[in-house]
């Protein structure tokens, strides 16, 4: 990667690289980043690639506002 490589997946997660550093943000502030599911699927995706990447050696997660995650999201499925 380069020295700076950002990436989004979805508007509720940031991804940037930067000397080395993969940063993950959760950007939710208005639900203190309660976690998605749709955010799951992006962290998910990120650290697959982050697997593969022998150029960064540390994650740093963080979150925009108040808070780094408050807790899940509880979301209906199937009108359950």
């Amino acid at each position: 990667m380069n020295s700076t490589n950002e990436r989004q997946l979805v508007d509720s997660v940031t991804f940037a690289v930067r000397n080395g550093v993969a940063w993950i943000g959760f950007n939710r502030p208005q639900s203190r980043n309660a976690m998605t599911w749709e955010m799951y699927d992006a962290l998910e995706k990120h650290c697959d690639q982050l697997a593969e990447e022998d150029t960064v050696y540390a994650v740093v997660l963080h979150g925009v506002g108040r808070s780094l995650c408050r807790r899940y999201r509880h979301q209906p499925v199937f009108g359950l």
